[in-house]
């Protein structure tokens, strides 16, 4: 299966952890570390298409977040890049650095459900099985202060270091039953580079989450020309592991356009409950954002967006629509100048999408939030 760079729209997912931490100390000893930030950000999780992780041309430009992200910072205050897959398009997307050795393979070049995707959080990560003193090294473009990377736990899994350039590394041993761990990282220092090496045997990295204190952090979760249907294939019992590490305050979920070509009204509304049920027996809000009208197949979507409004409304969740603010057919946005091709907005229609979700979070999220949070 190739990269999934599409031009269609939506979709996204979530996954896995239990801690398990060591530093070594000066003495050679390991002592516990501590990743977790003195005032924790406000965490949203945005995906799962374009809208979120699209391509970043100008005409066609599609991802909402670019809008979203510097109101929710210049606002509330940076609180960090939040969970950052390993996936080269992801890095080149967000401008990061990221490197490595050759038998790393890339889990979104896998079918979705081919092991170790289903374990992922969004369809992403690396794995190797038959490791040979492997490596990967990696910058985030934006600062961040408090790291965990997440791995997989498995039958036969075999081992990596990890740690700063020029500094100590953590020995970790990734045999056991199946099941998601992290690593915590010392206290990050401006322009100091993450490194993976002796990676060896069979392990998988997922990515990880770099926070700071306080703020706002955003998390882009899927890719452009995902379909839910796709994210629908996680293991749920992993979903919730995930979500119980990852503690994220708000779901932005998108979702539908790609998989009118491929699903059903009946099928879609079977993956929307499936992929939302780790979020609802968590205590993360949900806010579903019904897609843009588009030019073909757009009865098909409509049926879909019908089933979000009718999920949202039954499970109490926030429902918004893009087309209140960009049409309700595709020739209405067309003719507004919203759109940059059949199927996606231009960065005004976007605009326009990013703005009504910032207003939205700002009068009807953030308010109960900041009562149980005093100082945010």
């Amino acid at each position: 299966m190739v990269k999934r760079l599409g031009l269609f729209v939506i979709g996204f997912s979530l996954i896995v952890v239990i801690i398990q931490v060591a530093i070594p100390s000066a003495d050679g000893r390991f002592e516990q570390a501590d990743a977790t930030p003195e005032k924790r950000p406000f965490l949203i999780v945005a995906g799962l298409d374009s809208l979120t992780n699209g391509a970043l041309t100008h005409k066609t430009k599609s991802r909402y977040l670019d809008t979203l992200i510097p109101q929710m910072h210049k606002t509330y205050g940076d609180g960090g890049p939040g969970y950052v897959p390993f996936d080269s398009i992801y890095f080149k997307q967000d401008h990061h650095q990221l490197k490595m050795s050759r038998r790393l393979k890339e889990i979104n070049d896998l079918e979705p459900g081919q092991y170790p995707s289903q374990y992922s959080f969004d369809l992403k990560g690396l794995y190797t099985n038959k490791g040979r003193s492997d490596w990967l090294r990696f910058d985030l473009k934006k600062d961040w202060t408090y790291g965990r990377v997440f791995y997989l736990q498995q039958p036969d899994g075999g081992s990596f270091k990890i740690g700063y350039r020029h500094q100590k590394f953590i020995q970790v041993d990734t045999g056991g039953s199946l099941s998601l761990k992290t690593i915590e990282l010392p206290k990050h220092v401006q322009d100091r580079q993450v490194v993976i090496r002796h990676i060896s045997g069979k392990v998988t990295l997922f990515g990880g989450i770099f926070l700071k204190n306080g703020g706002v952090a955003v998390s882009r979760i899927g890719q452009g020309g995902d379909l839910l249907r796709w994210h629908a294939q996680l293991n749920n019992a992993f979903m919730k592991q995930w979500l119980q590490q990852l503690k994220p305050d708000l779901l932005i979920f998108n979702g539908g356009t790609n998989d009118r070509y491929r699903s059903s009204v009946g099928e879609f509304r079977r993956h929307l409950r499936h992929y939302l049920k780790p979020f609802e027996a968590s205590k993360c809000q949900i806010l579903i954002n019904a897609p843009n009208a588009v030019k073909y197949k757009q009865k098909r979507l409509l049926n879909f967006i019908h089933s979000m409004k009718a999920y949202a409304k039954q499970h109490n969740d926030a429902f918004i629509s893009n087309q209140k603010v960009l049409g309700n057919t595709f020739q209405e946005a067309q003719q507004a100048g919203y759109m940059g091709d059949w199927v996606h907005p231009n960065h005004r229609g976007t605009k326009k999408i990013g703005n009504q979700l910032f207003f939205y979070i700002r009068e009807h999220v953030l308010p109960s939030y900041k009562k149980e949070h005093a100082g945010f």
